[in-house]
């Protein structure tokens, strides 16, 4: 059976996104998730659209990499064990 993945290193932010990013539900799509993300910044939309583009992918990238990991995890446990 396969390991789940395990998460690339993260620097200080991408451990706050995996945070927020793990109260969501698996079954939640990435927009739905990058939406909750964006509500739990300090000033919302207005923090996001501060961020320079490149940040902005970056998080996006982190954010999906997370769920994704997540979903994979959630898998993983749920095949079980034989």
């Amino acid at each position: 059976m396969s390991e789940p993945h395990k998460v690339q290193s993260h620097d200080n932010h991408g451990q706050i996104v995996c945070q927020i990013v793990g109260r969501c539900h698996v079954s939640e799509s990435n927009r739905t998730i990058i939406r909750y993300f964006i509500s739990r910044l300090k000033q919302k939309e207005r923090t996001w659209r501060g961020l320079s583009k490149s940040d902005r992918r970056e998080w996006l990238r982190q954010i999906i990499e997370c769920h994704s990991l997540n979903v994979g995890l959630y898998r993983f446990v749920m095949r079980g064990t034989k």
